[in-house]
């Protein structure tokens, strides 16, 4: 017998991550306004090697056209040397 629609599809698997688990604690005011300055004066090859990212990839982070994934933003602020722990974002507003 054909299934149709909905028959064929997959249970709903585990939810996605947030962009903070992702990120180690940073949210995406605190990449913009921290991490990003923090990043001009490294080294393209020191920014590779911290993300694994290509040069020119790693080129367009540095100048702000592309904003990595938030799995990187950790290893970019350890690298810039921005603060140990990120302040977050439930911490800031309570709760």
């Amino acid at each position: 017998m054909r299934q149709l629609g909905n028959a064929r599809a997959k249970p709903p698997g585990p939810a996605k991550p947030s962009v903070e688990q992702l990120s180690g604690g940073w949210t995406f005011e605190q990449y913009q306004t921290r991490i990003l300055p923090a990043l001009r004066p490294i080294p393209l090859p020191e920014i590779e090697r911290a993300t694994g990212l290509s040069n020119a990839t790693c080129s367009r982070v540095r100048r702000g056209l592309q904003i990595p994934n938030p799995r990187h933003w950790a290893a970019l602020a350890a690298l810039a040397g921005v603060g140990g722990k990120a302040e977050r974002f439930s911490d800031r507003i309570g709760r």
